[in-house]
């Protein structure tokens, strides 16, 4: 399992993305809008979103180095049910990540994960461990897949490091080139393959990227660009806009 996520500032707010790589039979991702949220929510029947934002806030979740299950069997997808939760609940980013926080400890989350929490502003990176908390903010841009840059101890029996390390490497340098402006810039970058697999940031094989969904956050509302349950470098992205 992996997965690329990362938030940027931006003249009128900020964009927000994440790639999901996952196995070839978890499909049926779907986009749900209400009121207040747009949220990419995973199949039926399974809660938890692995990207949204609110009026106010953004969350998005990448798979931790820590594989294994704690005593409790508790799963993944309780980090993204925290989410998901988070964006019902509140609209103040200090707050989203206290509520984040006594939630992750208060149910023994078995794995591991990075998680961004984010306004137009400000986001905080959480990388997520065992009970062990790191926490940093950034100011200007942000990007993670799923190895540990302060915790690193955790990465030291992660099957897949050495793709994670060169993935993040390859999408910076691609950032760094291109320099997108806005979502629709930032779909080449995350449909990009490379002549070495493991830079791929749009990924094939048994672990594929099955999801892909770019906000463009600004004050009058929010544009929507996604797409879900094939390879984003063959499958067409929809766009909406929502006024929120």
């Amino acid at each position: 399992m992996g997965c690329t996520i990362g938030w940027i500032k931006s003249k009128e707010g900020c964009i927000i993305f994440k790639n999901r790589d996952t196995r070839k039979n978890l499909r049926g991702d779907l986009v749900k809008i209400t009121r207040n949220s747009i949220k990419i929510c995973h199949q039926r029947g399974r809660k938890g979103c692995w990207i949204g934002i609110n009026k106010w806030l953004g969350f998005m979740s990448a798979k931790g180095p820590y594989r294994e299950l704690s005593e409790n069997r508790a799963s993944y997808a309780k980090f993204d049910e925290l989410g998901e939760i988070i964006l019902e609940r509140t609209n103040n980013l200090e707050r989203a990540l206290k509520l984040f926080i006594e939630g992750y400890k208060k149910q023994k989350i078995g794995k591991s994960a990075n998680i961004l929490l984010c306004n137009t502003n400000k986001a905080y990176l959480l990388e997520l461990c065992s009970g062990k908390i790191s926490i940093k903010s950034y100011s200007r841009f942000v990007f993670r897949t799923n190895h540990f840059l302060s915790m690193r101890k955790f990465n030291r029996n992660f099957e897949f490091l050495n793709v994670s390390v060169k993935r993040l490497k390859k999408f910076r340098e691609l950032f760094s080139i291109y320099k997108p402006k806005n979502a629709e810039q930032l779909i080449p970058l995350l449909s990009y393959h490379s002549k070495d697999p493991k830079e791929n940031i749009c990924r094939h094989g048994t672990i594929s990227t099955l999801g892909s969904a770019i906000f463009e956050i600004s004050r009058s509302g929010v544009t929507l660009w996604y797409s879900l349950n094939d390879n984003p470098c063959r499958n067409k992205f929809s766009k909406c806009y929502v006024t929120m």
